[in-house]
């Protein structure tokens, strides 16, 4: 058994007569997604998506109607009528999410305020007065979460929805007449709530922003000049 979206949360599938399958939802209940949970080693099950929550899959629908009481060692060792018999279409391909789920790391990148250019410096150096925008994104299955913006030093955060589609979501986090209290070493993380429990990616890469003034900016300029 594996799941679609990594070790620990996506679409069920089975391998079976040398071909990857997936299960249909008939039936499909939590008792069923901890069993796949004890087969990959991914701690209990968080809840068992329907109607192919993943995407559809493809190829045979090996299982359907499956019924566990949670004490079996491999999916299919529960009640089943048998391997390819089902009623079924992939819109009702089953999923799990385990409570060992991870979420990939977000990426952090800067939008030029002028022309929409996205570029991904390890550290910036901002006029003061100026503006600018970071961007947090993350291709995640699961909508719903929450970007929070971390500046190391000070220790602050700010949170702001996610939205996007699909499985590409993103959030800005827009910076207007920048002083130099906003100097630090931002990051962003990904939250999201799945049946009443709190997941959250690791950080991103660190952004180092510092703030020059408009004196200096100059001084800089006409230094280059001559």
């Amino acid at each position: 058994v594996k799941l679609s979206d990594g070790q620990c949360s996506g679409r069920v599938e089975i391998f079976y007569k040398g071909q990857w399958g997936t299960v249909c939802d008939d039936e499909w209940e939590l008792a069923n997604a901890d069993v796949v949970c004890r087969q990959l080693g991914c701690g209990h099950a968080v809840t068992a998506p329907k109607s192919a929550h993943f995407g559809r899959g493809t190829g045979p629908i090996w299982l359907d109607n499956v019924e566990c009481t949670g004490d079996e060692s491999a999916l299919t060792h529960c009640t089943h009528p048998g391997f390819g018999e089902n009623n079924c279409g992939h819109s009702e391909d089953a999923g799990a999410v385990l409570s060992r789920m991870k979420l990939e790391k977000p990426s952090l990148s800067l939008t030029s305020p002028h022309a929409m250019v996205i570029y991904s410096p390890e550290k910036i150096s901002v006029t003061q007065g100026s503006s600018f925008s970071i961007t947090c994104s993350i291709h995640s299955s699961y909508p719903g979460g929450f970007f929070y913006l971390t500046e190391s030093k000070l220790n602050t955060t700010v949170a702001m929805p996610a939205f996007g589609h699909s499985i590409f979501y993103l959030a800005y986090f827009e910076f207007q007449a920048i002083d130099y209290k906003n100097q630090g070493e931002y990051s962003c993380v990904y939250g999201v709530n799945i049946s009443s429990r709190s997941f959250s990616s690791v950080p991103s890469r660190s952004l180092q922003v510092t703030v020059a003034g408009k004196n200096q900016r100059a001084c800089e300029s006409l230094f280059v000049l001559l």
